[in-house]
């Protein structure tokens, strides 16, 4: 797998835009020749339908236990009753997952209302470093109802083989090293409120789609029946 040619902070992403900033990137992965950088390619280009095969033959989604950016442990079923909107990373990653999540931040903003029916999770895949306090710091820096997610690496490759993520770390030899990069999927992934896959939004995924898409199934799911 390639790496983008530039790093971007997030200041700067913040500062030119979430638009600007998927525009270089791309640019920059079209320079190299190669469609992604630190993920596996993901396809179509805007989101995979959940269509009869894939959910009969590569069902994604299930239960985890993880621990939140807050120390706590949480299940899949503490989020019983809202949509996710899932992405996979590390809070090192120099390019793909502070423009993701950026982006989600603005889907939140475009949803207005309805937002309070949508959590994001960043899940990641580097709990060496990653830590509880680092992922707090990481997360909230987006958007403060972010929820960061970690745990052991059994845990971490449960939930992953779930949704059929993939990640690689790039320059480790050894548990002792710090320095290195992972390469990882960077699709968002898009649950109902009973654990049910909708589908995946590809890493160039427009901000504005995801945003309708989302609006759109909220509005066309029935509300939970009310105890008698």
């Amino acid at each position: 797998m390639m790496y983008f040619s530039h790093k971007l902070s997030l200041r700067t992403i913040r500062t030119i835009g979430v638009g600007v900033v998927l525009t270089l990137v791309l640019a920059g992965c079209t320079q190299q020749g190669a469609p992604h950088a630190q993920g596996v390619a993901d396809s179509p280009p805007a989101m995979a339908q959940n269509t009869r095969g894939e959910t009969q033959n590569t069902p994604i989604g299930g239960r985890f236990i993880l621990r939140s950016h807050t120390g706590k442990v949480v299940t899949d079923q503490d989020f019983q009753g809202q949509f996710l909107l899932i992405n996979f990373g590390y809070t090192t990653c120099p390019d793909v997952c502070p423009t993701t999540l950026v982006k989600l931040a603005e889907v939140d903003h475009l949803l207005g209302d309805l937002a309070d029916q949508v959590q994001v999770l960043f899940i990641s895949v580097d709990p060496d470093r990653d830590t509880p306090q680092v992922l707090e710091d990481y997360v909230t820096s987006f958007d403060p109802a972010f929820i960061g997610l970690s745990g052991t690496r059994a845990a971490i490759d449960s939930v992953t083989g779930k949704y059929h993520v993939k990640y690689a770390f790039v320059g480790r030899d050894n548990d002792t090293d710090t320095d290195y990069t992972v390469d990882h999927t960077s699709s968002v992934f898009f649950m109902g409120p009973h654990g049910e896959y909708i589908g995946r939004f590809s890493y160039s995924t427009p901000a504005e789609t995801i945003a309708k898409k989302v609006s759109e199934t909220i509005k066309a799911t029935p509300p939970p029946a009310k105890a008698p």
